[in-house]
């Protein structure tokens, strides 16, 4: 097997097992509806205490209250441009640890898998990282 070829397989198979976020991680009772009119989100800086989101160009779209809160929107503006953001902050951590374990346990099968089709063990790391651009996904 080609190094090529691991990444499509794992691209595949994590394509089809990866559920939408937040859907599958967590219960959420009462939320907000939250729209972006941007192609791109990325953490911007720490800003009194919050967290800034800010479009591709670095201009602050969102002033998210913690990291956990700054991270569910980037897990979730992944899937849609209209965010269902809970207004219970135990639903937001219980979302966003779940989705985390989920990609990490991806991660553990990757590098599992890897050392039994690959001698060469330096290369997991970017062979790992190529697998999560090929999906636009993120382990914040």
């Amino acid at each position: 097997m080609t190094e090529r070829e691991f990444v499509e397989k794992w691209a595949n198979k994590i394509s089809a097992e990866l559920t939408e976020f937040p859907r599958g991680y967590g219960e959420i009772s009462e939320s907000t509806k939250i729209a972006f009119d941007e192609k791109t989100l990325k953490l911007g800086s720490e800003f009194f205490g919050d967290i800034e989101i800010v479009n591709s160009r670095g201009e602050q779209v969102f002033l998210a209250k913690n990291y956990t809160e700054a991270k569910f929107i980037l897990y979730a503006f992944r899937f849609s441009n209209e965010i269902t953001l809970p207004t219970d902050e135990k639903e937001i951590e219980n979302c966003v640890k779940n989705y985390e374990s989920s990609l990490d346990d991806f991660v553990r099968e990757i590098k599992n898998d890897f050392e039994i089709h690959f001698e060469d063990k330096t290369a997991l790391l970017e062979i790992t990282n190529k697998i999560f651009r090929k999906l636009n996904l993120q382990r914040h």
